[in-house]
Parts: structure tokens; sequence; C-alpha cells
């Protein structure tokens, strides 16, 4: 599965500042690396969704946008997932019997 941020790096206190560095390398990835694997791709926040434009539901399957997590915390609310990582869980599982341990409890 791929979780998919918009920009791998960026400038100090630049958030996305390296977004048009990242568009043609992330283009590439998304048509044609991941185009017909039908591997889950998790588009977290606006930034990251804006790409769904180079995936194609028919031909991929599998594709999921949610908020960022920064988004939740600068409204002090809880990160809603959508129950994604379980839903990518039932995925992975049918077609590969086995499962991603997303450390979604607290071990300590």
């Amino acid at each position: 599965m791929l979780l998919f941020n918009s920009s791998l790096t960026t400038e100090k206190d630049k958030p996305g500042s390296h977004q048009n560095i990242w568009e043609p390398f992330t283009k590439f990835v998304l048509e044609e690396c991941l185009a017909y694997t039908g591997i889950p791709i998790v588009f977290i926040g606006k930034d990251a969704q804006k790409y769904t434009k180079y995936v194609t539901p028919l031909t991929h399957g599998h594709i999921f946008e949610i908020e960022h997590p920064a988004a939740a915390a600068r409204n002090n609310a809880k990160w809603d997932t959508q129950n994604v990582f379980k839903t990518v869980n039932k995925i992975i599982k049918e077609n590969n019997k086995y499962t991603i341990d997303w450390l979604d409890t607290v071990p300590f």
C-alpha cells in the first residue's frame, strides 16, 4: 500500500514549498508504476488529494482520501481516518493472506 504525501521535502517553515519539484516524480509513480497494480493508495490531506487526477479508478480500484492528521491536531479534534486502515487490511488480506500491524493501540 502507498501512504501518499504531496512532497517528500520542504524548506524550513514553508510547508508545500517543494510540491512543484515533486509533482513530475509523483505523476510518474502514480501513472506508470502503480497504474494497474491494485495497490491501495491513501491520499492524506488536501495537498495529496490533488494528485488523484493521476490515478484512474477503473484501472486501479483502491483509492482513498482522508484528512491529514495535522488538520485534526490544529482543530484539537480526533483524526478521522474513516476506518481506511481496516479497509486496507481487508483488501490486503483478501489478495495476499496477510495484514499490516498499524500499531493502532498504545503498546505501553
